[in-house]
């Protein structure tokens, strides 16, 4: 037929060309069904109608032209998933430096520290005092009037600012030792005023002769305690009666005792006195010093130290202030205002994930566009060839909407951790799922009234509120089906008829020769949900009086059963009046409609299955290696429903191990005999690669493993 009328996929939009552009995702076939429309009769009346009869070629040119239209689809979600992780990044950019507030709080809290360290240097120095020797004599004194008691009094009032002058300037010349204290000398110095204490009046006489008093005595003085006031006259006023001088600072001390009138006698008797205390005085002093260095160091580490991190931390506030700026004012059509910095952010983000949003809805409109391709599908001859055709039809919609149709949560916000994009828990979800749309049938007339049939399916991402609820045409498959037989309950899911690719493509990373690609058509089963437990085995074992396998120690109950040979797996299944999968019905239930190396795609990570993690498949990433098995279920099921397909044990199947058929199958059988019974699925103690669908492995019959389970298929 010349069909010039063109549907446009990818809008829905019918138009007139003369021939196919690949970019435009175009399809030449009037025989196009609406998912209102998916049923067998109406499909049946269709087909008489239109008469439609393709040809070979025509099918390998709709196989281009649909790689053509996804791959054009692809390089799109490319390029919107491009801006998306571009967007994602501004916006992660901004959470990871809106905080300002916390530094700016940080910044305050570290120089109120700084406060504290001078006032606690401060403290610390009050208890600082040095010591000293004074003489103070006074002439002209009235021996009669004059009280040794009144006259020390006067001494005190006279030597008391010359010893604080001279002791503060001691403390304070002690400040300028210490390394790098400037900072907090400056300080001191500028708070100084020093107090007097008369520690031990070491000579207190009257000289009756000379009329002269004659006091020598000893201090401490404390620079940072306020001077006592006292009533005592003015030195200046009594300077030609009153001598004071500090020995231990004047050399000339005796010249000027001399010079001011005082015996030779009183002289030596003074420099005994002042001999036998400076010693002591001076070794005192050197230890006061050194107690003022070490506060004074200490205090001035930890300014340095404080001071340090207040710069660090008002960088990284100037640096967090630039970069808001920057990303708000370069990548939004937002101002950045200093002043209140957090509502300038929140509006920056809200228009981030209004833009990530539209972006994603983007993305599901572009998803909608992908073309779903079942090429060569045999037609099984009834008798109505337009009946069959519809019947096929369904089937394969059946297996398509199993398969693509998994309610997912799309989030409408993403963020970017290690420059991927993932899920932003805290943003706003939807539930979404996939639902055929439209369908094109392609039959192809073979001889003898035989049928094969191309199916090109395009498929609706929407609410799920908006479905029925039923994500089967025509009739439901993959529900689930209890069975219960001598006291013993099996969950069991129902599999579609089919026909699939068994085995692996030459280019699959660790496959083995006896991977054999070859086409296998299968009627419809349905398979255990789980793999056999030991909690049913053992119920089994107790009614018959079988002895209970050995569970290695990791516990019963609803972990897979292990240590079972293929000869106890079969009486199971006998027992509950089933049957052990074929090799090619597992593998089917297996993919649910994959052709990747796993039902999850390319790698297989250790929080999908229960598999050596150590060992991951090809360049993907290592995960955990449990060393046991794990309870049944307790990662998600493949599409159609079953758990555990990859690792956790090897399960046996009821073939003979032998070489592919190289020509199409249907309902094979395996080998008619062998020595060998096959295993698949991989297990909690093997590679990745060993867990791969299309990977075959054996053992004896009679062989039991600690990694070897099974499930069941029940009879229609």
């Amino acid at each position: 037929m010349n069909f010039k009328k063109l549907i446009y996929i990818c809008g829905i939009l019918v138009i007139n060309i003369g021939s196919m552009i690949a970019q435009n995702c175009i399809i030449n076939n009037p025989l196009m069904i609406d998912a209102s429309n998916l049923n067998e009769t109406y499909i049946s009346n269709k087909i008489k109608e239109i008469k439609p009869n393709f040809d070979d070629v025509q099918i390998a040119e709709l196989n281009l032209l649909v790689k053509k239209c996804n791959n054009e689809i692809d390089n799109q979600i490319a390029l919107l998933k491009n801006k998306l992780l571009s967007v994602s990044m501004d916006k992660q950019e901004l959470i990871k430096v809106k905080d300002i507030k916390k530094i700016k709080e940080q910044i305050t809290e570290k120089e109120n520290s700084l406060k504290n360290i001078n006032k606690q240097i401060e403290t610390d120095l009050q208890n600082v005092n040095y010591k000293g020797i004074f003489i103070a004599i006074i002439k002209d004194i009235d021996p009669y009037e004059d009280s040794k008691e009144k006259l020390s009094v006067k001494a005190d009032a006279f030597i008391a600012p010359i010893a604080i002058e001279n002791l503060n300037g001691t403390f304070i010349s002690s400040m300028t030792v210490v390394q790098d204290a400037i900072t907090i000398s400056d300080y001191i110095k500028s708070i100084v005023s020093g107090e007097m204490m008369v520690e031990k009046p070491i000579i207190n006489k009257i000289n009756t002769k000379n009329r002269l008093y004659i006091y020598l005595t000893k201090v401490s003085v404390t620079p940072l305690k306020k001077t006592i006031k006292t009533t005592q006259n003015n030195i200046s006023e009594q300077s030609k009666n009153v001598l004071v001088i500090n020995p231990l600072n004047d050399i000339n001390y005796k010249d000027k005792l001399k010079q001011f009138g005082i015996p030779a006698e009183l002289i030596g008797e003074i420099e005994t006195e002042i001999n036998a205390v400076t010693e002591s005085i001076n070794s005192e002093n050197d230890i006061v010093r050194r107690r003022q260095k070490d506060i004074i160091e200490k205090g001035n580490q930890n300014m340095i130290q404080l001071k340090k991190e207040i710069d660090e931390l008002q960088n990284q506030l100037q640096n967090r202030s630039n970069i808001l700026k920057n990303v708000i004012e370069s990548k939004t059509n937002i101002k950045y205002n200093e002043n209140n910095s957090d509502a300038s952010v929140n509006s920056a983000i809200a228009y981030f994930d209004n833009k990530i949003s539209e972006l994603n809805k983007e993305i599901l409109l572009k998803k909608e566009s992908e073309l779903i391709y079942r090429q060569d599908v045999p037609v099984p001859y009834e008798g109505v060839p337009s009946m069959d055709i519809a019947k096929k039809t369904i089937d394969i919609c059946n297996q398509l909407q199993a398969t693509y149709s998994k309610v997912e949560k799309f989030l409408e916000v993403v963020e970017v951790e290690n420059m991927l994009v993932s899920s932003y828990q805290s943003g706003q979800t939807k539930d979404l799922f996939r639902k055929i749309d439209k369908v094109w049938i392609y039959p192809v007339a073979g001889d003898n009234d035989n049928y094969k049939i191309t199916i090109v399916a395009k498929f609706k991402i929407t609410d799920i509120k908006e479905s029925s609820g039923n994500t089967s045409i025509n009739p439901t498959i993959n529900s689930t089906n209890v069975i219960s037989k001598n006291g013993v309950t099996i969950e069991f899911v129902s599999i579609p008829a089919g026909t699939f690719t068994m085995g692996s493509p030459a280019s699959e990373v660790g496959r083995f020769n006896d991977e054999t690609q070859h086409q296998v058509t299968l009627s419809a089963f349905k398979m255990s949900k789980y793999e056999v437990t030991f909690e049913q085995y053992d119920a089994f074992c107790e009614a018959t009086g079988r002895p209970k396998p050995d569970d290695e120690g990791w516990g019963r109950g609803k972990r897979p059963v292990i240590n079972v040979s293929w000869y106890d797996a079969t009486a199971f299944a006998e027992w509950m009046g089933c049957r052990l999968p074929t090799e090619a019905e597992w593998e089917y239930a297996c993919r649910a409609g994959t052709t990747t190396p796993f039902n999850t795609g390319n790698c297989l990570s250790t929080s999908q299955a229960n598999y050596n993690g150590n060992y991951p498949y090809s360049n993907c990433s290592k995960g955990e290696y449990r060393g046991k098995t794990m309870p049944v279920g307790s990662f998600e099921p493949n599409a159609w429903g079953l758990y555990d397909m990859h690792g956790n044990v090897w399960e046996w199947c009821s073939d003979w191990y032998g070489d592919y058929s190289t020509t199409a199958q249907t309902n094979p059988k395996g080998a008619s005999s062998g020595s060998i019974r096959v295993l698949r699925g991989g297990s909690w103690y093997f590679n990745a690669f060993h867990c791969r669908t299309a990977r075959r492995d054996s053992n004896s019959p009679g062989n039991r493993q600690s990694d070897i389970g099974f499930r069941l298929v029940s009879p229609k």
